[in-house]
């Protein structure tokens, strides 16, 4: 599990910022910024944000979508843009499992869901 997540993290390396968020639909940004700026509002942790907000994604854009979207955050974490985690990326793939398990259906469940775990 660690030497694919070290292989992912220099592939996701190898390409820019920029071109990672090309990657990425306009339908993920708009979800992930709106959903952002409510969680912001809250008190949640930050494992909570990141799960809820893939999995809002994945149920709204698509699992590929939640997925390039959270790696191209941490992508940029490591590039200074905040503070690069390997249990961020933990998060996300759980956000993104409730969403595909249909155990969470939209921004509240998501957001229930996620505090389940964190």
């Amino acid at each position: 599990m660690r030497m694919r997540l070290l292989l992912s993290l220099v592939l996701l390396a190898s390409t820019t910022a920029a071109s990672a968020q090309e990657k990425i639909s306009p339908c993920a940004w708009r979800t992930a910024r709106a959903f952002s700026e409510e969680l912001n509002k809250s008190e949640l942790s930050d494992k909570i944000k990141h799960c809820s907000v893939t999995c809002l994604v994945t149920i709204e854009c698509s699992r590929f979508s939640a997925r390039t979207l959270g790696w191209a955050k941490e992508f940029a974490d490591l590039l200074g843009m905040g503070q690069a985690e390997i249990a961020d990326l933990a998060a996300n793939e759980l956000g993104i499992d409730l969403a595909l398990k249909g155990r969470a259906t939209s921004a509240p469940e998501c957001r229930s869901a996620c505090a389940l775990y964190y």
